[in-house]
């Protein structure tokens, strides 16, 4: 197995169960619908993402596996940012516990094509500039991307 796809794979099997803990404690309940349609979306998105660049472009995903900052403010905004997103998935835990927003179908079923719309525009970019890396650094073989 390429150890690319090796590593990618661990994160995979990792991410999903570290999230849904971090969904699922806070809210009390197995009982949360939203949270598996979310990451089934996202978990197949990535399935998708990790093919296509596998087959096109397995430098962008080795580029994207190198994730140490060096810069001490961008440690900071690492740190900052994770943070942030930990909190909202706790915070949408405690929502569904304590039943505190009440959100129709129509809008759950807008916000996952958002999400989709999103990751989609992301895995753009990604296709677009094979050099868009985790961490800012300029290559000698990089090239401008003008579109």
């Amino acid at each position: 197995m390429n150890p690319v796809a090796g590593q990618i794979i661990k994160r995979f099997i990792a991410l999903p169960i570290v999230v849904w803990l971090i969904l699922l404690l806070p809210a009390g309940t197995l009982d949360y619908w939203e949270v598996y349609a979310y990451f089934g979306l996202l978990l197949t998105l990535m399935v998708f993402a990790l093919v296509y660049f596998l087959k096109h472009d397995p430098e962008l995903l080795k580029r994207r596996l190198e994730a140490r900052e060096k810069e001490s403010a961008q440690k900071l905004a690492v740190v900052l940012m994770a943070v942030s997103i930990l909190a909202i998935y706790v915070v949408s835990g405690l929502d569904k516990r304590l039943d505190l927003s009440v959100i129709p179908l129509w809008g759950k079923m807008v916000g996952l094509v958002l999400v989709a719309a999103g990751y989609l525009c992301v895995l753009q970019v990604m296709k677009t500039n094979s050099f868009a890396a985790r961490t800012v650094r300029v290559e000698a073989s990089q090239q401008l991307v003008d579109t």
